[in-house]
């Protein structure tokens, strides 16, 4: 064990827990913590780059259980956990940031955010974190081959507190809780990510890269609403936010989700050289209400579960082009938009719900139009 290695013990002169329900007690012959919905972390810990290292034991049952670390607080952190339910498919496990308490899952999915691992039940898992900078591999048992390769880690480079998180449901969801035993970490950046397999993500000209975002309001006033008036804009306060170079915007890296401020408008300006037709692919979570020069064009909900009980919500994904090793982010939503020579304003009035608040989009062919935000 390296010189640098901190072992956090679990009592609790060690942790800050917050959690529904939590205790320190030994569970299958080693001292532990039971945490059910919530978060734990460690006193005075400070990681940046380095190893996390814990054992972990659960049910075969529904649940998400695994670490947070870079913390600034608790509600902003990056993650990387598990799903015991869906050991050996790529659901099992997870990376995602978390701004503002908003999870962010369904804007991240496939490759590089979830990979296929198998678990033990009722007994301990030996998990081992490794961050470097912009990158983090996960091991699960295997100590020499890791499960998931992270390749950009999307809140910075930031030293923060590490810990632990069993995330839970609203009050009529119920998941699994989790057992955490032999925490330690070690801050060094003499460590080696291993890159698995990636295939190289292709970026298209005409992805929005940046949009003009609102203060958040109650996304029940868009509720019947076919035509935007000026006062609708005007009474709106509005700050850039820039896409991820796929073109990935995440709300809630400007806003926490509140009950009745679940909801922003995202808009840009399309410059036309002339009256034309102009294909637009799109993603969303979780409700959209779509409009072009104020006249609603498209209404869509993706809510987790709201179209049967196996429908994720996701907002999109990259995916392999034939048997190449290049990916393109695949789209779930297209429409024509009937542009008008000059300024045209495309606004989508964007509600979250759960799982992650966020929006994508790509003009199929960019000549003879140009965006600003």
């Amino acid at each position: 064990m390296s010189d640098n290695t901190n072992v956090v013990n679990f009592n609790a002169d060690q942790w800050v827990v917050q959690a529904v329900t939590y205790k320190f007690e030994n569970y299958l012959g080693q001292d532990s913590l039971y945490l059910n919905n919530g978060i734990a972390y460690a006193k005075d810990s400070v990681f940046e780059n380095g190893i996390i290292e814990y054992d972990i034991a659960f049910a075969d049952e529904s649940g998400y259980m695994g670490s947070a670390f870079r913390m600034q607080n608790e509600s902003n952190f990056e993650e990387i956990y598990l799903r015991p339910k869906n050991s050996g498919s790529i659901y099992a496990t997870q990376y995602e940031p978390c701004f503002n308490n908003v999870p962010a899952w369904q804007l991240f999915y496939g490759e590089g955010y979830n990979a296929t691992a198998d678990f033990s039940f009722n007994q301990w898992n030996h998990v081992k974190l490794v961050v470097l900078g912009h990158e983090a591999n996960l091991y699960i048992n295997d100590m020499d081959t890791p499960v998931l390769y992270v390749p950009e880690l999307k809140r910075g480079i930031i030293s923060g507190t590490v810990g632990l998180v069993v995330l839970g449901g609203g009050p009529e969801i119920s998941f699994a809780p989790g057992y955490f035993s032999n925490f330690s970490y070690t801050n060094t950046e003499n460590v080696t990510i291993k890159k698995t397999s990636e295939g190289k993500k292709i970026y298209h000209e005409g992805t929005v890269l940046s949009w003009s975002v609102s203060d958040a309001f109650n996304g029940e006033a868009l509720n019947g609403k076919t035509q935007l008036t000026d006062q609708d804009m005007q009474e709106r306060t509005w700050e850039k936010l820039d896409a991820e170079r796929s073109g990935i915007t995440n709300f809630a890296m400007l806003h926490p989700l509140l009950p009745e401020k679940n909801c922003v408008f995202s808009r840009i300006t399309i410059d036309s050289e002339k009256d034309q037709m102009k294909q637009l692919k799109f993603g969303f979570s979780n409700r959209v209400h779509f409009y072009l020069n104020g006249k609603l064009q498209f209404w869509g909900n993706s809510t987790y579960k709201c179209r049967d009980y196996r429908f994720l919500g996701i907002m999109g994904r990259y995916e392999k082009i034939g048997n190449s090793d290049e990916m393109s982010y695949l789209y779930y939503y297209e429409l024509c938009l009937d542009l008008k020579k000059g300024e045209n304003e495309l606004c989508m009035g964007v509600a979250e719900s759960f799982g992650g608040w966020g929006v994508v989009a790509m003009f199929v062919d960019m000549d003879g139009i140009s965006i600003a935000s």
